[in-house]
């Protein structure tokens, strides 16, 4: 069963369970379900440190280490496309040993040789049987069959166990006057034990048996069982979108890693150091012209024989070498990057940072031999309207890392992480680098007017941390930025948006993405942006669609129909009635007007309101 690379980071990943055509299966970890096990030393490194530096201190929080979050070991791969010569292959198997009957409406338990089919049905294997629908997980990870033996012969008060019936059978008719969970009961063929409503089994605290079934070998009986786990179990179905949360962070590959020749500077630190001292020696006049490429020559050649870069690497680096004080730039804004530790808000920032500069000014560096772009900005084709001015990007690269993810609670479950561990002790994290186009609109300074909607989520802003406990629903738990009002004004304006643009990019809005950033939250005039971009391996790739949409005139359309999207509401005037509440998550907002799909939206459909929107609209008069 093949799986592309953006549903694994995306979507599955080691925990994940999959419906195969024969059986439903685990996805088991890196560590153990991985062939070639050893793929991590011919796989692609994606070497950024800044995002190598964000990770870190998310695994610092992540297993409660007193470790400083400088000295993890962090890696980040790419995982290979199935177009490789040697793609990696990722084990998975069915862990469930409860079977039912279609047939005969048994409920029984596979135990090799003794019992591998339904006692009713003849064959070696069970072939009308399939796993129970119903699984067993806890807040910290684990999952397991439902011990159904145990279950049915336990009498339970107040959802915790008093009696326990002796019985041995593995062996029970599943039914009822109904399909629903109030009317199916499980019956022991052997004792005379009160039939298991599976209604009831939903209202107990069922015993956690502290398996990690994905950390299992591919073909092991042995299961890998966590010793400390204090939480109680409960039952789930086993496709339930909550069974496994993903976690996963991505990244813009922006200025001095916008090219492969700043991404290799970025990734060697030392070596980049070491540039920028004989850089600074030329400048005092201690080093001659011939002099400057020699040193330079001689420290990327010592570089190469220590295997800290590649051949390519240094083939690049070598067509610098009469281009040396170009580099100075990148080299000076890269030594600021060593030992740092970044937070996502400073992602954020960096981001934001450069995209404004390549919008105002571009990145003039024609000299130099760059190798592949990940960042292209067309400055000269900006169009300024106040609010907003318009940049097409005509390329955006953006890394995607799953880091973790988190069963049945997305607040209290405990974090699994899924990185692969070296033999150093190093994570390594899988990845895609995929490449695609967007659009930047850029805000400065936005005065919104002072309504009453304006101040209701202002107040809520200023009360964040005492109202708002759910941490899990903020990028950054320490800011609640998505309460300002000037976020909500563009979040808002990125759905609206995203729908117009589906009806003129030939996109699906689906395949659209927003990322919004907002400064100077303390401010009554912050600033912010937007991009709105598409960065897929599928049909809904990177095909110009966007870029060609930035024309004056064509965005004039657009920014009307945005107008229109805002004021009109199949749902009015329920809808616009909907007015943001203290402790509330939205304002006016439905999937018939600001609404858009999840996989669009970074934040959730949350922090959006069409009555703040439209109260501030006269920002984009320019446009209209």
């Amino acid at each position: 069963m093949e799986i592309r690379r953006s549903q694994f980071i995306r979507t599955y990943g080691p925990g994940a369970i999959i419906e195969t055509p024969q059986t439903p299966a685990v996805i088991l970890s890196f560590n153990t379900g991985s062939n070639p096990p050893d793929f991590i030393k011919s796989g692609y490194l994606i070497k950024d440190p800044i995002l190598e530096s964000y990770l870190k201190s998310i695994i610092r929080k992540y297993i409660d280490s007193d470790v400083n979050a400088v000295d993890f070991r962090v890696k980040i791969f790419e995982l290979p496309s199935s177009s490789n010569e040697s793609p990696i292959k990722f084990a998975a198997k069915n862990f469930q040993k409860w079977y039912l009957c279609p047939v005969h409406n048994n409920l029984w338990k596979y135990k090799y040789p003794e019992q591998t089919n339904c006692p009713d049905c003849t064959g070696d294997r069970p072939t009308n049987s399939t796993p129970v629908r119903f699984v067993q997980a806890c807040k910290n990870g684990h999952l397991d069959d439902i011990q159904w033996d145990k279950e049915v012969h336990t009498v339970y008060r107040d959802g915790k166990p008093v009696k326990r019936i002796k019985c041995d059978s593995i062996l029970f008719k599943w039914g009822g006057p109904g399909t629903g969970t109030a009317e199916t009961e499980i019956k022991c063929m052997k004792c005379k034990s009160p039939p298991l409503k599976l209604i009831d089994l939903y209202n107990r605290q069922l015993e956690c048996t502290k398996r990690y079934p994905e950390k299992e070998l591919p073909k092991s009986t042995r299961e890998h069982i966590e010793e400390k786990c204090d939480d109680s179990a409960q039952v789930i179905l086993r496709m339930a979108s909550n069974l496994r949360i993903p976690e996963i962070e991505s990244i813009f590959m922006v200025w001095p890693r916008s090219d492969r020749l700043g991404l290799i500077l970025s990734s060697n630190i030392a070596m980049s150091t070491e540039l920028l001292k004989i850089i600074e020696f030329y400048e005092k006049d201690r080093l001659s012209d011939e002099e400057l490429k020699e040193e330079f020559l001689n420290i990327i050649e010592r570089y190469y024989r220590e295997q800290k870069i590649s051949k390519e690497e240094y083939d690049l680096l070598k067509k610098n070498k009469n281009k040396v004080l170009s580099l100075k730039d990148r080299l000076d804004y890269i030594r600021k990057i060593e030992n740092k530790t970044y937070s996502y808000r400073d992602i954020l920032d960096i981001e934001y940072e450069h995209l404004k500069k390549g919008a105002e000014k571009g990145f003039i560096e024609e000299v130099i031999e760059t190798g592949r772009k990940y960042l292209e900005i067309n400055h000269n084709k900006t169009i300024n309207k106040n609010y907003p001015s318009v940049t097409p990007i005509d390329i955006l690269t953006v890394v995607e890392v799953q880091v973790a993810y988190r069963r049945i609670d997305l607040m209290e479950g405990k974090p699994v992480l899924v990185s692969k561990t070296g033999d150093d002790n190093t994570h390594y994290f899988p990845s895609i680098m995929i490449t695609g186009e967007g659009i930047f609109f850029n805000f400065d300074k936005i005065n919104l007017q002072k309504t009453k909607t304006y101040n209701l989520w202002l107040e809520a802003f200023n009360n964040r941390y005492t109202e708002y406990n759910q941490g899990f629903l903020f990028k950054i738990e320490e800011e609640k930025y998505e309460l300002h009002p000037v976020f909500v004004f563009l979040h808002t304006f990125a759905h609206l948006l995203i729908k117009s643009l589906s009806l003129y990019s030939g996109y699906p809005s689906t395949s659209i993405r927003e990322k919004i950033y907002i400064t100077d939250t303390n401010s009554d005039t912050p600033s912010g942006g937007v991009v709105i971009y598409t960065a897929t391996e599928d049909e809904g790739g990177a095909m110009g669609g966007l870029i060609s949409l930035v024309e004056e005139e064509r965005l004039k359309k657009i920014f009307n129909r945005i107008k229109n999207l805002a004021y009109a509401c199949s749902n009015d005037p329920v809808c616009k009635e909907n007015t943001f509440r203290k402790g509330g998550y939205a304002g006016a907002s439905c999937y018939s007007c600001t609404a858009i799909s999840e996989t669009s939206c970074d934040h959730r459909n949350l922090w959006l309101d069409r009555n703040l929107f439209i109260e501030n609209i006269n920002l984009l008069e320019g446009w209209l």
